[in-house]
């Protein structure tokens, strides 16, 4: 074998193990995550750009997310939450929370839990009080622990709700200045 054809074979080594990696970065980052967020220390579902930690995943993967359920109030903010990101997604809460709503129906509209999406169409809960909350609304260190405590609510129902009681007419009490009714 001649030199030129060891480095021609040396090149495609190098190359494949980079495409590997590449991909074995791009597998580990898809997906949604909860991580904790740094301003106000509630949960928050991201969205990594996977593409972009694939590509650069020579030497280290540089992280930055691509979507977060606290978006677009807090886009701006300086994404401190990747210090806190999961790798192994399958000790994700995301996945925990996906088992806990998995078989369920909605408690509202009875509407199964078929595709969540964690991100852009956050599934709900509801406390004994009625209240009716995003998932990731819930501080961080109760959110585990308090899962007996609510009910499942889907996105549609939480949005009819956002709506309804805390749109632009909220702070006057609605349409007819009455407070908001009770929720079942």
């Amino acid at each position: 074998m001649s030199a030129e054809h060891v480095m021609q074979a040396a090149g495609l080594v190098l190359a494949c193990g980079t495409v590997w990696l590449g991909l074995v970065t791009y597998l580990r980052y898809r997906g949604p995550r909860v991580v904790a967020c740094p301003a106000g220390n509630q949960a928050a579902a991201i969205r990594i750009d996977a593409r972009h930690a694939a590509i650069t995943a020579v030497p280290r993967p540089v992280l930055r997310v691509a979507g977060c359920t606290r978006w677009p109030e807090r886009h701006n903010c300086g994404q401190l939450c990747l210090d806190g990101v999961e790798t192994d997604t399958r000790r994700s809460p995301i996945r925990r929370l996906a088992r806990w709503y998995a078989g369920r129906r909605c408690a509202r509209c009875a509407a199964p839990f078929l595709n969540l999406r964690w991100v852009d169409r956050p599934p709900a809960v509801m406390d004994r009080e009625g209240r009716i909350m995003a998932w990731y609304e819930i501080p961080t260190d109760e959110l585990q622990n308090r899962s007996d405590a609510f009910l499942p609510i889907c996105w549609g129902c939480h949005a009819v709700t956002v709506l309804r009681f805390e749109g632009p007419r909220a702070e006057a009490g609605g349409s007819d200045g009455a407070a908001p009714p009770e929720s079942r």
